[in-house]
């Protein structure tokens, strides 16, 4: 009975290591997709607006706007997630805080101009 729950046990691990390996290639590859293709103009344009003018609006150009929704929310995140990973960012969580909501209020910006520039 002890080496059934033995086999049983190392079974789990496998199935456990298994999937963390080919969860954190996924999360690789996703996280390659997000970094691909975003002009540097634009990737300068969102961070600056985020982190430098902090005070001012969220808004970003047209064409940064459409890139921005080309590649999705959770892109965008992960750009700004990048930069928060910075030690400075976990010892001012209230400003991190701010960076983040005003993550959604570019997307959310973003979006509409997207969308009437489709229409």
């Amino acid at each position: 009975m002890a080496n059934l729950n033995a086999h049983t046990a190392l079974a789990i691990l496998v199935i456990t290591v298994c999937g963390a390996v080919v969860v954190d290639s996924l999360h690789a590859a996703d996280t390659n997709r997000c970094r691909d293709n975003w002009s540097l103009v634009c990737e300068d344009e969102v961070l600056t607006r985020l982190f430098l003018d902090l005070y001012k609006s969220t808004t970003v150009g047209a064409e940064c706007c459409k890139q921005v929704v080309r590649k999705g929310r959770v892109c965008l995140e992960r750009l700004v997630m990048r930069d928060l990973q910075d030690p400075f960012f976990k010892k001012h969580t209230k400003l991190a805080q701010k960076i983040f909501a005003r993550t959604e209020q570019l997307w959310a910006n973003c979006t509409l101009v997207a969308a009437a520039s489709n229409a």
